[in-house]
């Protein structure tokens, strides 16, 4: 039988039904108010008879009207009515199925529940739906309606209270065990309270369950990230003899701490939070290492860019981090080395380097008068068997014979050097790759960077993280300018940023092809500070951003440049 949600406004709720059961006057009044739409929807001829039923061959019920059928029906059998209604049957099949009962047997009884394509006993869920309505509206006073749901999940009740509210109520049950038993129920309302109280116990422990599998989970989590790092060398030496003479590399050892407690001590990375909970290498030289770049405490780190950088340093693995110039890609692997004191070796890969600058050559060497021939290690033998980042600066303007070394190098963490015998260099544990490029190694689109190449898709899955490098914000930016230039004039610094945007929205839009970086930006503002004694302010302006910004860019560059340097610097003579 189809649901109607349709009336649900006008009828009344099975609290006020169990309350007034025995006032029929009230129950003839409720009766009317659900039915009525039913009997005068009934073509009733003017002697009262209804000739869709006569016509249908139920002649008996023309003996009376609907006033007449509802006297005919016991105080029961109008509350059942009512129910039936309120459990979403609609009610012209209602009332049909119980005026065809009454005319069949004359006698008010309740038609059998198979007419309302049921099965012969209510079912569990029946029952809970049926109780769930009845405590949702328990409280609601007797000119409120009760609205009922599609479905029983969707009443989220608070069931316990309810309980022990109901249980006071001893019409309430009354009337509900007088239903129950009327439908040929198995259940007694005391069993549905105690299955449902059960049921709410059980879900209560489930709840309780779910959050510690959750603590035990995240915990797990932990651990396991504790256990990648204990996996590899906990202290020792990571210097050669021979490599520690040559480069004047200390001795060291490494430890273990959280990133949270090395990257949020200071005001730059505060605001990371929680997310930094697992572990990374933190390594401590005997003296001032060469290749460990330095400390710039203002530097600000943004979550975007540093949280994946970081978990991909943990894992061992290498990353490629891609951007316009002047976004900051180099500056955020060196001072991510700086705090960690991790070693970073750097390789621009302009068009001029070879595969024997990369990996080594032979050489002739006089040894007592006897020329000898001896293999010399460059760059990427030398950073691989330390612990050191590689820094691959412009990646993608490599020359394939070159990229094809570092390939080799990036697979497996093995480096085969053939011309030294095919003497085999296995990587240090700590050793890692990261590219610093313009592009992600597919071409460029934007016309930017002419030089830059469509790069191996063997090379780029050497690569386990990609990512975004962009711009600072305006605030972020202005703060690292003011720290690095603590004696420049407040204005001073706001018309700067303000040039800063106008400037690159002119580069991201390809109005002209020159940059602008932080170190342009400080340059500029440490320029202005030393201009300014000698010559005012228009005049310090005028040179500062002359020589740090608009000369390095070509002529047709200039003319744009000028023209925004005019508009944010007026009378400054641009």
């Amino acid at each position: 039988m189809a649901r109607d949600r349709s009336i649900g406004t006008t009828l009344p709720t099975l609290a006020q039904l169990a309350e007034h059961q025995a006032d029929r006057a009230l129950l003839c009044k409720w009766w009317h108010v659900v039915f009525k739409p039913c009997y005068v929807s009934h073509n009733w001829n003017s002697a009262g008879h209804d000739n869709s039923l006569i016509k249908s061959g139920a002649v008996k019920i023309a003996k009376f009207n609907a006033t007449s059928f509802r006297d005919k029906l016991s105080d029961t059998s109008l509350l059942y009515m009512i129910f039936l209604v309120l459990d979403g049957y609609k009610p012209e099949d209602v009332f049909s199925q119980f005026m065809s009962a009454v005319n069949n047997t004359d006698e008010a009884l309740f038609p059998s529940v198979e007419h309302f394509g049921r099965h012969n006993t209510w079912t569990p869920d029946l029952i809970e739906k049926m109780y769930e309505t009845l405590e949702k509206n328990a409280g609601k006073g007797a000119g409120e309606a009760d609205t009922m749901h599609e479905d029983s999940s969707d009443l989220h009740i608070d069931i316990d209270p309810a309980l022990a509210k109901l249980a006071d109520e001893s019409s309430v049950i009354k009337a509900i065990d007088s239903l129950l038993q009327s439908a040929e129920s198995p259940y007694s309302m005391d069993e549905i309270i105690q299955a449902v109280s059960a049921t709410n116990a059980w879900k209560a422990q489930a709840k309780t369950l779910d959050k510690k599998v959750d603590e035990l989970n995240h915990e797990n989590g932990r651990l396991k990230r504790e256990l990648r790092g204990a996996a590899a060398p906990m202290q020792g030496s990571f210097v050669a003899s021979e490599l520690g003479k040559d480069l004047s590399i200390p001795a060291g050892e490494v430890v273990f701490k959280k990133a949270a407690e090395v990257f949020c001590r200071d005001d730059a990375a505060k605001h990371l939070g929680k997310v930094l909970d697992f572990a990374l290498p933190v390594f401590e030289w005997e003296d001032v290492h060469p290749w460990v770049p330095e400390l710039d405490d203002s530097y600000h780190f943004d979550s975007k860019t540093l949280l994946p950088l970081l978990a991909t340093l943990a894992a061992g693995k290498n990353a490629w981090l891609h951007g316009h110039t002047g976004t900051g890609k180099t500056t955020l692997i060196q001072q991510v080395a700086a705090r960690l004191h991790w070693p970073v070796r750097r390789i621009n890969f302009d068009g001029d380097i070879s595969r024997f600058d990369l990996v080594g050559q032979t050489r002739l060497e006089n040894d007592n008068g006897t020329t000898i021939s001896t293999y010399v290690d460059c760059i990427l033998p030398q950073a691989m068997q330390s612990p050191t980042i590689l820094l691959l600066d412009e990646l993608d303007a490599g020359r394939p014979d070159v990229l094809y070394a570092l390939q080799n190098a990036l697979d497996q963490g093995e480096f085969v050097i053939t011309d030294d015998g095919a003497r085999r260099i296995k990587a240090n544990p700590f050793f890692r790759a990261v590219a610093a490029c313009n592009t992600q190694g597919q071409g460029d689109e934007s016309g930017l960077y002419p030089g830059t190449r469509v790069l191996s898709r063997a090379l780029l899955n050497r690569f386990h993280k990609f990512i975004p490098i962009d711009y600072m914000c305006v605030e972020d930016e202005q703060g690292v300018l003011e720290s690095n230039v603590s004696d420049l004039p407040e204005m001073v610094s706001d018309l700067l940023m303000t040039y800063v945007n106008e400037h690159r929205t002119a580069f991201t839009s390809v109005e002209i092809t020159e940059p602008i970086s932080l170190r342009n930006i400080i340059g500029a503002a440490e320029d202005y500070v030393f201009y300014e004694d000698l010559c005012g302010h228009e005049a310090a302006v005028r040179m500062a951003v002359d020589t740090n910004i608009i000369f390095r860019a070509n002529e047709e560059d200039q003319i744009v440049l000028r023209g925004l340097a005019q508009r944010v610097f007026p009378g400054c003579g641009f």
